[in-house]
């Protein structure tokens, strides 16, 4: 699948009043969704083997499982953060809580 076309589609958030836009999707890069009203408000990033932050990555085993997951949610248009966050969460090591920024995302603006 060429991953490229989910690039600026937009998703809702179930969990949060803000829509997001995806700004990269790439297997082996990562996904990077951002608040579609302020671009410098990270909502996902995920890191994938081939980006330079791959290295904080703790579990690698856990990245194509949340890829497939969120490339899946993002497709029908409705991202839930509650089903992917656990796995995101012990894949970067961010904690509940933590907001992203562009160090943490593959595809920063």
């Amino acid at each position: 699948m060429n991953y490229e076309e989910l690039e600026g589609k937009e998703v809702v958030f179930k969990e949060l009043s803000k829509k997001g836009i995806v700004v990269g999707c790439d297997r082996d890069i990562g996904i990077t969704i951002v608040n579609t009203e302020d671009k410098d408000d990270y909502i996902v990033c995920l890191i994938g083997p081939s980006s330079p932050l791959w290295k904080r990555v703790l579990h690698k085993e856990d990245s194509d499982e949340v890829f497939d997951l969120l490339v899946h949610q993002i497709k029908s248009g409705y991202v839930d953060l509650t089903a992917v966050c656990s796995l995101i969460i012990s894949q970067t090591g961010q904690q509940p809580g933590s907001h992203p920024s562009a160090e943490d995302c593959a595809f920063a603006q």
